[in-house]
């Protein structure tokens, strides 16, 4: 943990880019991609981007909002943002992204020292500490019986391939058997001229 400490924190101050190396890497991938895509601005903060599959979307610049969600949800700039902004001179894509992707979070993160714990036998325990008797969870046991082979599936999960509603008989319309195993009478067709 000490070194890994120590790693992070070197790594952050010699880093001299705005945002961590993947976040820089990604947002000039994404310049890239925004060159392609058309932006019709409809106000000063919003607008509309067209993408190269023709599919459109909404990016508002003052709730920093995109109709893609990515936006919103990452709290950093996604492609249809990019392309606004690139239209626009007097803004920069890193006032949009949020601060835990910018390097000075990343610093302030390992700035902390973790200091060498020592040998085991020079610790300071207190007695009532070492009077704990603490036992590992029983992880191996295994509840008597049988093991069910019934999976109980979570809701969208399923089977490729397999019906997913209950068997409902062709006859009578009742559920959970089919016509060849029906045991009601056999429903009455009345003649429609006999009225």
């Amino acid at each position: 943990m000490q070194q890994w400490f120590h790693d992070r924190s070197e790594i952050a101050s010699s880093t001299r880019t705005r945002l961590f190396k993947k976040c820089e890497a990604l947002l000039i991938q994404m310049q890239r991609e925004a060159f392609r895509m058309k932006v019709n601005p409809s106000c000063p903060y919003e607008f509309e981007v067209i993408d190269f599959h023709s599919r459109s979307y909404v990016v508002n610049l003052k709730d920093k909002t995109c109709t893609s969600c990515e936006f919103q949800l990452d709290q950093f700039v996604c492609v249809h943002a990019v392309a606004t902004i690139g239209r626009c001179p007097d803004l920069s894509c890193h006032d949009f992204i949020s601060p835990f992707y910018k390097i000075e979070v990343l610093v302030c993160t390992y700035v902390a020292t973790v200091h060498p714990i020592g040998n085991l036998s020079s610790w300071d325990v207190p007695q009532q500490t070492l009077s704990i008797i603490s036992k590992p969870p029983p992880c191996d046991e295994r509840p008597p019986g049988r093991p069910k082979k019934r999976l109980y599936l979570c809701i969208g999960e399923g089977y490729w391939g397999q019906r997913h509603g209950k068997q409902k008989c062709s006859r009578c319309k009742w559920y959970d058997h089919n016509k060849k195993s029906c045991r009601h009478p056999i429903p009455s067709v009345e003649d429609p001229n006999t009225i």
